[in-house]
């Protein structure tokens, strides 16, 4: 979806309040959030049982894919095959047109993460962002190249969590749905 900004549809809300219910008994210090409707109603959801305030951030946007915003794969590779290509080349380096490339989503989302960390170095934080960032720091923090991030499937209401230990960061729980599927009626 890129930067376009709709409100989370029923489905969506089912999830987020399945996330929130899921860790309203975990010990959580803040909850940060991408700016955008989706993921701030989500982070709503999450911070609502704690009785917190979300730290929206613009940062932790999904990547912005320009003139390519509201369009398939397929209206895409219909109207513009070549700039698809090159993207589909090298999507850590070439922007679709008007967007940004993965390395500058990269450049923008990994320090206001750093930040976060620093800044709660003791406590657990929420984050709630978009696959596509999620997938795309995971690759970052494994060594993987960005143009690899197809490799991780991210769902939507999924928890991962990532921990800090000394100076390594350890993948705990990865595309963790348990809650939206076990005792749940939420579609798919």
């Amino acid at each position: 979806m890129g930067w376009l900004d709709p409100p989370l549809n029923e489905t969506g809300r089912q999830q987020a309040a399945a996330v929130g219910n899921r860790l309203s008994r975990e010990p959580i210090e803040a909850v940060y959030s991408s700016d955008l409707r989706r993921a701030a109603e989500t982070a709503q959801a999450l911070a609502a049982p704690h009785n917190m305030t979300v730290f929206e951030r613009s940062a932790f946007r999904e990547v912005n894919y320009g003139d390519w915003e509201g369009l398939t794969e397929g209206d895409c590779r219909q109207f513009n095959p070549q700039s698809l290509q090159e993207r589909m080349d090298d999507p850590e380096n070439v922007p679709p047109p008007g967007g940004e490339s993965y390395r500058q989503l990269m450049d923008r989302f990994h320090p206001a993460l750093e930040s976060i960390a620093v800044q709660h170095s003791n406590g657990s934080v929420v984050l709630v962002s978009h696959h596509g960032n999620i997938r795309l720091l995971l690759c970052r923090l494994m060594g993987i190249p960005l143009k690899q991030y197809r490799c991780f499937q991210h769902s939507n209401g999924a928890i991962t969590e990532i921990g800090i230990r000394k100076d390594r960061l350890i993948i705990r729980t990865f595309n963790d749905t348990c809650h939206l599927t076990f005792g749940s009626n939420l579609k798919r």
